[in-house]
């Protein structure tokens, strides 16, 4: 389906190819989680250099919903981003968890009773976050975490409640993952 470079887990620069079959599966899985319709709205956050944009682009899409595609470099300003949500509407917010704790210091993040899904990923999410996140919305909060060679993420985490310090979990396998823990010997545990 497509071909995305990453370093990895190994730090070495490789192009990883993604089958079709990969993909539309996530896709499905991602579509039957969130239980997206035609009327939600979703902000392209991701960079189309990262693996999480094709989920943010064709998840949208391929169900007649709405994508907000912002200008170049537009995370830079958080002001243009809250904005976006706020005039468009935004009912499924994917980032970073760095961008979702600047954001949530916002006064105007509070007015954002719009948001049903908000997806982190592509960082620990701190546990201090997850709790400003339920301080404010009564939408549901899910921990990604993947190498893109896992086709956007693996594992995923609904997180409900307070958190506390720490980072929270990984959580449990997508539908049709397995996830293996290993030792430094690369032997299971």
């Amino acid at each position: 389906a497509y071909v995305i470079y990453t370093s990895g887990s190994t730090g070495q620069p490789k192009g990883v190819a993604v089958p079709h079959h990969a993909i539309a599966e996530h896709m499905a899985g991602f579509l039957e989680e969130w239980s997206l319709t035609a009327a939600d709205r979703l902000l392209q956050t991701s960079s189309v250099s990262f693996d999480a944009s094709v989920m943010e682009i064709f998840a949208p899409l391929s169900i007649g919903a709405r994508l907000i595609v912002p200008k170049a470099d537009a995370f830079s300003e958080v002001s243009y981003v809250a904005d976006l949500i706020s005039r468009h509407g935004v009912t499924v917010l994917h980032m970073v968890p760095s961008m979702l704790s600047t954001l949530l210091l916002l006064p105007q993040a509070s007015q954002w009773r719009q948001l049903r899904h908000v997806p982190v990923g592509g960082e620990a999410l701190p546990g201090e976050v997850a709790d400003r996140f339920a301080g404010h919305f009564d939408a549901t909060l899910r921990n990604h975490y993947g190498p893109t060679e896992a086709v956007i993420c693996a594992t995923h985490m609904p997180v409900a409640g307070r958190q506390g310090p720490g980072v929270v979990p990984i959580g449990v396998p997508n539908q049709n993952v397995y996830t293996y823990v290993l030792d430094r010997e690369l032997q299971p545990v």
